[in-house]
This record gives C-alpha cells, structure tokens and sequence, in this order.
C-alpha cells in the first residue's frame, strides 16, 4: 500500500486544547520553569508568567498585561486540585513547582465530546447513557477499511459478517441482516431505508479519514432521536472541511482487496470558506466459499464501487456556520441466491445476482450559536437511493426528503431547555417484482411529522445533573407515537460518575411489515410436488414498544485505565 499526504499546518479551533489530555508533572514543571525564566530576562515591572498566557495562541481573547499594578496572585496556599476551565490555566502557571505536582488533571476519558445524547455539546462524564466514542487516531490506528469493521471497535456491539458484502449489525440482541431496531446517522442524515427499516451497509462508505468521531449509544436515544432508535444509535461525525486542508491520496492492491485508491484536496475560497472535495473507488474479492457451493468458482459476493463528494464550510460571522455537502457513489455488489422456481425436479433456480446501487444526497446546514449557552440549527437534505437486481427483474427507487431544527436555551440557572420539530418525505417506487417478491401497492408516498422537546436539570452545580424529555410524532403506518425518557447522572469526583435512565421507545411499522408480499418454498412433505408458503404484510401493524430500564458506572482510576459497566432490562 502506498500512501502519500501533504497536510499544511493548522491551528487548533479549541480555546484550551490541554485541558482535554492528561500530562505529567514533570511536563507542567518544565513549562512553568521556561515561562519563569523568560520574563526574569525581561525588563521592567511585568509579570511574566501574564505574559506567556497573552503570547499564547489559544487564548485569542487573553488581554495584554497592564502597567498598572497587576491582579493579586492566587492563594498558594490552597492550589486548585483540578483543571477545569481557563481561569484554572491563570492560575497554574502562578504555582511553584511544588502546587504544581500536587494537581489532579480531569480524566481524559471524561471529557471526550459527545453530542448524540442530549443533541448538545458535552462529554462523556456528563452523558446519562452507555456511550462510547470511536476517535479519528483509533480508526487510524485500527487497520479498517469499511465502517461496519470499525464498529467492532464498540463494547457491547454485534458485527457479524455474512458474505463480502453484507452484514448484521445491532447491539443488546436482535442482528440479523435487517435489524430494524438501530439509528444510524452519517453527519445528521439518516440512513436506514424506509423499506425494512434497516440499513444497507454495502452502500454506506465513506473517506476514512475525514471522520472525526463516531459517537455510539447503546440502548435507547428515541426521546430525541425518534422511532428505531430503540437498541442503539451510531451517529458518524465527519470533519469540518478546514480541518482537511491539503491534498491526500492512498492506493494499494492485493488478493482479496484486489485494488483500492481514494484522492482528497481541501483548500480555501477566502478567509470565511473553506472546502474540500474527495474521491474513492475500490474492487473487492468474493468471500470464501466451501467445495461443495454451486458458486465456489466464480465467488459471486464480490463488490466495487465508487464514490465522490464535497463538503463546504462557510463563516460569515463569529456566532454563524453554514454547511453544504453532498456524496454520489455508483457500484455493483454481488451475491448468489436461490429463489423459488416453476420446474422440477426440485423447483428452485439458483442464480448469480450483481445488484447495481447508485444513489446520492445533499445537505444543507445553518447553525448559529447566540450566546454561550443559547443556539440554534436548521437542517434539510435530499436522499435518492436505487438498487436493481440483475440477476432477477426486482427494483427499488426511493426518495427522501428531510427537514430538522432544533433550539436550546437557559431557563434560569440550573435549566437547559432544548427543543425541535422535524418533517420527512418518503416516496418508494418498487417495480419490475417477481413473482416470490413484491409490495402493493408498488408506489407509496409517506408523511413523518416529529417534535421534541427536553430539560436538563443541575440539581447539584458540576455534580447532579437530571434530564427528562420526550419525542412526538406521527406516521402513517401507527398515526401517534410518544417516546419519553427520564436520565440522571451523579459525579462525585471528575473520574467518576454513576448514570441511570428509563425509557420508551418504539419501532415504527416499515413498508414490508405493511404491504409484503412473499412467497417461500419448503421440504416439509414427502412427494414431487412443492409446499410453497405466503407471507404478507399487514396494513394494521402496530409498532413494537420497548420500556428500558438502565443504571451504569464510569470510573477511570488512572490515565491508562477506563472502564464502563452497565446493566438493562428491556
């Protein structure tokens, strides 16, 4: 494999990137001691250790050191046990080197950021959910070429893979190919199709590396997440574009990844926008096929594809960002089935089928943040999927549009109110079918209308945090659905915290549960003749609910050890 990159040096977005990693205190000392020295060289009345904090790019807004007689120095006495936020920062650099070892630096793990619980910004410490977080460094790091591999990186997760380019993925039970009961979300967008409520992972790919995080809830997050959100929700967080400036290319080839190359450039339109644009294509091999398999030399489960995108980011102002992406990908990806048949001797057809998928999406995006506690987003998109079987006359064209807001505020001092509404439009359009395989009607166009609304509640400043909320909505499928959830966490110290929910949720009946029509052809009777077997859907199907149950524990005792137990009953 070869790899090249060129990547020009950018600096950091965040305030107070330190506070996130945990350092020795050897490395605070050093800092402390460099910082003294400096300004013992400087003239005049100043204090240098104002100075090095001033003349430090993360702090943009740090005022210049005044002539006048400087703020009293902190009590040395009583140094800060944690670091916490940038008036801590003031604060450190005035210890001696003595305070300075004697500080207990927050857990790393803890402060992670995290946003699909709440669908705010906060970390994982504060999240009243079994949460993990996958990093860009750990999908670097693992080898990964597809998404569902990288998911094997989740506790707790279920990844089987069935064939080259199929796969079962759920968590706390429930995986089969089309589990229906788990949310997925590429950058807002969801991905699941309508169809059976479950996803087609053979199409869902993106560039690796502009990933940024992938946030994964294990258990129910419907309260604000809506219907299917009922086992888990995988939220996949790409990069902004101007953390993806420069150019990037990587190729290889081998026996089974028989050849892959991706290509990416990002650069700037001006000082407010930025961009970046990215190609991919790969060709897989088939899976391994026993001797004995009507398709053992011609490994029908081979897969290619290729792919190509955009993502826009523009500032126009400090408290605004709006953001324009979009992805078309165009492949084919192989199986061997057998299906039903009208002849004897045994009345089955076994075939070779290569499904041609292609399929796009846009995405438009405005957040603006009003103050520090108080934003705003609006978010639409269009989705067109297509997958055509050639192997057999079945086809299915969907298109969805989608529209979403969602407003957070401060209600006094101790309440964060955040609420939104959502509408989706589905259309489908299942045509040619086959015999054994159909839908009726064979068009069908659905409303989803959703509001949400929740408040998290600080019982005790930085220690007890209550949330409860709920998510309407109404389908065509069941009419109304409520989805509530009351969560609670409690930290007593920054490495540790106890969390405990119980929650509703539903799945939402999907087209097949409605107007499946399908034929299966069974052994059962000895003789010539077939048993064939009718399964139709039902155009009364209620939805499933599910009433959770959840307590767990974090705690990490030092920087290279973390664990997360967590216990539910469904």
């Amino acid at each position: 494999m070869v790899t090249l990159s060129s990547i020009p040096g950018r600096r950091s977005t965040s305030s107070t990137p330190w506070i996130r990693r945990s350092f020795s205190p050897w490395a605070v000392c050093t800092v402390a001691a460099l910082a003294s020295l400096l300004g013992s060289l400087a003239s005049g009345p100043c204090w240098p250790q104002e100075t090095a904090v001033a003349d430090w790019d993360s702090f943009e807004g740090a005022a210049a050191p005044s002539s006048s007689a400087p703020e009293s120095l902190p009590d040395l006495s009583n140094p800060p046990s944690t670091i916490q936020n940038q008036d801590d920062i003031h604060d450190i650099l005035k210890l001696d080197v003595e305070q300075l070892t004697q500080l207990d630096v927050i857990a790393p793990s803890f402060q992670t950021e995290v946003t699909t619980v709440t669908r705010q910004e906060s970390n994982v410490g504060r999240s009243p959910a079994a949460v993990y977080v996958i990093t860009s460094e750990m999908i670097r790091r693992s080898g990964a070429r597809t998404l569902p591999d990288i998911l094997r990186l989740v506790p707790g997760f279920h990844v089987a893979r069935m064939d080259a380019n199929k796969w079962a993925i759920s968590c706390r039970g429930f995986t089969d190919r089309f589990a229906d009961k788990l949310l997925v979300q590429i950058d807002g967008r969801t991905v699941y199709t309508p169809l059976f409520s479950g996803v087609y992972w053979d199409v869902q790919d993106l560039l690796l590396e502009d990933i940024e995080r992938i946030e994964v809830i294990r258990g129910p997050g419907a309260s604000v997440w809506g219907a299917n959100a009922v086992n888990g929700v995988v939220n996949i967080i790409t990069k902004n574009s101007s953390h993806t400036q420069g150019t990037f290319f990587q190729a290889g080839a081998g026996t089974e990844e028989k050849g892959f190359a991706e290509a990416r450039y990002g650069s700037k339109l001006n000082d407010q926008t930025t961009f970046r644009v990215y190609g991919k294509w790969f060709e897989r091999d088939g899976g391994y096929l026993p001797p004995t398999s009507p398709f053992s030399q011609n490994e029908p489960d081979d897969w290619r594809q290729a792919r190509t995108g955009f993502r826009i980011d523009h500032t126009p102002t400090q408290e605004d960002l709006l953001t324009l992406q979009g992805d078309y990908y165009n492949g084919y990806s192989g199986e061997g089935v057998r299906l039903p048949g009208s002849f004897p001797p045994d009345f089955r057809v076994t075939l070779r089928d290569d499904v041609h998928v292609e399929g796009g999406n846009i995405l438009g995006r405005w957040s603006r943040h009003v103050d520090e506690d108080s934003n705003w987003t609006i978010q639409m998109y269009y989705d067109r999927t297509e997958r055509h079987n050639t192997g057999f006359l079945y086809a299915e064209d969907r298109d969805i549009f989608d529209i979403d807001f969602q407003h957070s505020f401060p209600l006094g001092d101790r309440h964060a109110l955040t609420w939104g509404f959502g509408y989706r439009y589905t259309e489908d359009f299942v045509n040619p079918q086959p015999w054994y395989l159909g839908f009726n009607p064979t068009k069908r166009a659905d409303d989803l209308f959703s509001y949400f609304i929740q408040d998290e509640m600080e019982v005790i400043e930085e220690r007890l945090f209550f949330l409860v909320g709920s998510k309407f909505g109404h389908n065509d499928y069941s009419g109304f659905e409520y989805q509530p959830t009351g969560r609670v966490v409690w930290q007593p110290n920054p490495r540790t915290a106890f969390w405990g929910a119980i929650s509703r949720a539903v799945r939402s009946p999907s087209r097949a549960d409605s107007d499946l029509e399908l034929v299966l052809l069974y052994d059962i009777l000895p003789g010539p003749l077939p048993q064939f077997a009718v399964v139709q859907g039902n155009p009364h199907f209620k939805s499933e609910s599910l009433l959770s149950y959840e307590i767990g524990l974090r705690r990490q005792p030092a920087k290279t050890f973390y664990w997360d137990p967590s216990v539910f009953y469904n």
